[in-house]
């Protein structure tokens, strides 16, 4: 039997995992108050990075497994060229107001991840315990004192417009080096998450979000070319960041507590999730 302790991002991708391969388990949550699930923007884009590239065709493939929670969607940006390092063919939108360019063939993937964390949890409540039983083997998936160092403060606001686009799309922009202007579909729930600005916190604590939703509603029409902006909600999560026990991408055995500790992932969670679970299975030879 094993143990997933954790069900936020890397929890429940571990779950259905288990799930598709026939194995049981039990989980476990204690629902702490700083999180970056509950309000996770959830978007796994084109760019020139092979990993990245292949957890995105993972989730592309996956979209109708997911339904309604995940979907594909074009994938828009301001740049002058692809960004991240992107290496594809791109179109430029057909309206002179807009300065703006659609990956062609590279959709990005946006996934609701409070409804769909909260679907997995659901799923499987009945096999929800208060922790590990003896014996059981321990798949730890949060974030813990031995791997995380601080945290990644950022804010996301639920919100509509007009786009310049007729269909749902994903917007991506940057005003200066320092600033991200973007607006991420939610899947199912008709709305878009605007975002973000990322802190440092050796503790995880609540800010001021308000100016910086201020400058994102300021940018937006600018850069994206969105009307009609209506804010629904402004919410803030901590991304968990890495320690300096922790490797990218990998999960460690520790054989005194008989349990694999995944390492924190503050911004590839979703993106390389499916390949890191690939890679957690592999090692506890499942």
């Amino acid at each position: 039997m094993i143990h997933i302790e954790g069900m936020g991002v890397l929890g429940m991708q571990v779950a259905w995992r288990l799930e598709e391969l026939g194995l049981d388990f039990t989980w476990s949550d204690i629902d702490a108050p700083f999180t970056a699930w509950h309000c996770s923007t959830g978007i796994v884009y084109p760019s020139g990075n092979a990993r990245d590239l292949d957890g995105l065709a993972w989730w592309r493939d996956r979209t109708a497994d997911f339904a309604p929670y995940v979907e594909a969607t074009p994938y828009v940006f301001a740049h002058k060229h692809p960004p991240h390092g992107g290496r594809y063919a791109y179109d430029d939108i057909d309206d002179p107001r807009y300065d703006l360019r659609v990956a062609r063939d590279y959709p990005a993937v946006a996934i609701n991840v409070p409804k769909l964390v909260t679907a997995t949890r659901e799923r499987f409540a009945h096999h929800r315990t208060e922790g590990a039983d003896d014996g059981e083997l321990l798949v730890v998936a949060h974030s813990n004192t031995d791997r995380v160092k601080g945290y990644l403060w950022g804010w996301a606001a639920r919100v509509t417009f007009d786009g310049p686009v007729d269909e749902v799309a994903t917007y991506y922009a940057k005003k200066h080096r320092f600033n991200l202007t973007y607006a991420y579909p939610i899947p199912g729930d008709g709305q878009w998450w605007a975002g973000s600005t990322l802190k440092y916190q050796d503790t995880p604590k609540e800010l001021d979000a308000r100016p910086y939703l201020d400058e994102w509603l300021a940018n937006a029409p600018e850069l994206l070319g969105l009307e009609n902006i209506e804010v629904h909600s402004l919410e803030q999560g901590w991304r968990p960041r890495r320690g300096p026990m922790s490797t990218p991408n990998e999960a460690r055995y520790d054989a005194e507590n008989n349990s694999w500790v995944m390492a924190p992932e503050p911004t590839s969670g979703l993106r390389h999730g499916p390949l890191i679970v690939d890679d957690l299975m592999e090692r506890m030879g499942l």
